[in-house]
């Protein structure tokens, strides 16, 4: 079987409620040319999902920009939400606004909530907002929390596991080595692939 077609099929009100951006909602494993090492561990991530939620086990993403990292983290949030789990997509840069300022997430709770509860985290972009202290305190919080609970979150970086520390701190690199799988993303020219297809439309 398809793992892209393992689970239900999902609504628009479905991936808005993850924060998942309207770019990302056809990607899928299958995009990804079968060469790839990094895809055939997302998808074992993905097929042995109900383990990994229960466990708080979830993906330490690294790559190169433009290496699908994004596609790769929304892929995952996607098949969480398939699986009837609840998952949410954030920049780490937003994190930090919503650790200070704690905005509405619905009717019923709010984003700060929302970020330490939900099955899935995404935090996609995890250096940005790290060179002002209140951005490291807030991804440091909601990290700790996550662990200390068991829920499983997808770290997407451009730094690999061995300078994680130093980026970062040692606390988050712990975190990452005990919640986190590593694997790292070859480099696809997704852009470039884009560029070329979108010229094709008007030839």
């Amino acid at each position: 079987m398809n793992i892209d077609d393992k689970f239900r099929p999902l609504t628009t009100e479905d991936l808005q409620r993850s924060k998942i951006g309207a770019r990302y909602w056809t990607v899928s494993l299958g995009s990804i040319p079968d060469e790839y090492a990094h895809k055939q561990k997302v998808g074992k991530w993905i097929e042995k999902i109900d383990q990994f939620i229960k466990n708080g086990v979830g993906i330490h993403l690294y790559g190169e920009s433009g290496s699908g990292l994004t596609s790769l983290g929304c892929i995952c949030a996607k098949a969480a939400l398939s699986a009837g789990y609840t998952s949410l997509y954030m920049t780490s840069f937003a994190l930090r606004r919503v650790v200070s300022e704690k905005p509405e997430f619905d009717d019923f709770s709010d984003m700060y909530t929302r970020v330490r509860t939900v099955d899935l985290l995404v935090i996609d972009d995890a250096e940005r907002g790290q060179d002002n202290i209140w951005g490291k305190i807030a991804l440091e919080e909601i990290i700790k929390s996550r662990l200390s609970h068991k829920k499983a979150f997808i770290f997407i970086t451009k730094c690999n596991p061995t300078s994680i520390a130093a980026f970062f701190g040692v606390d988050i690199a712990g975190a990452l080595k005990e919640a986190c799988i590593p694997i790292e993303c070859a480099l696809i020219n997704w852009r470039d692939k884009i560029a070329e297809d979108l010229k094709k439309q008007i030839e």
